[in-house]
């Protein structure tokens, strides 16, 4: 904690950027960077715990790579609040911070709700416990399968110049497109 006069820590938008970094939330998508112009959206930030995510991301997120991040924020949420129906988790959120990744579960508030998606949660999250051993070993199959694929892969030197049939027969595509593709 900071010593700010509360028993708490900065919100987010009470955070300083440090000198030398000014602008460094132009470089993030605006979703990205956490609120800190009063409502609705500063006011749902506020009310949570944000964290650093040192974990996963312990130096500053080159601002390219927050693909990685947002990936596994959609693919957990995903499977929290619809596939296995967590209940007490939506999923969670991402936010940065001069330039540092933070994270917030997004809990479901409702004690309704929670209930309502504890016998969804036992049936799914149940069949993935009762069913371990064969799940992982049709995983190993499918993991094995593509890993003889990988290695199965060839990688020629392309031409220095394409076929000139390409260019006049208009067939859009090149030794290199299937290279990639």
């Amino acid at each position: 904690m900071t010593n700010n006069g509360k028993d708490r820590f900065p919100y987010a938008y009470e955070v300083e950027t440090p000198k030398g970094a000014e602008g460094w939330e132009r470089m993030y998508p605006y979703y990205y960077v956490f609120e800190r112009n009063p409502g609705p959206r500063r006011d749902w930030e506020s009310s949570l715990f944000w964290f650093q995510d040192g974990m996963h991301h312990g130096e500053p997120l080159y601002p390219l790579d927050a693909i990685h991040p947002m990936a596994w924020q959609w693919a957990l949420s995903s499977y929290n609040s619809r596939t296995f129906v967590v209940p007490p988790a939506l999923g969670i959120s991402h936010r940065v911070l001069n330039g540092y990744l933070y994270i917030t579960p997004i809990p479901v508030t409702d004690p309704k709700e929670v209930e309502r998606r504890v016998e969804l949660f036992k049936k799914r999250a149940g069949h993935y416990y009762q069913n371990w051993n064969s799940i992982f070993e049709e995983w190993k199959v499918n993991a094995e399968k593509i890993i003889k694929e990988m290695e199965s892969l060839e990688f020629n030197d392309l031409p220095e110049f394409e076929d000139e049939e390409i260019v006049f027969k208009h067939l859009g595509l090149s030794k290199s497109s299937f290279t990639l593709y």
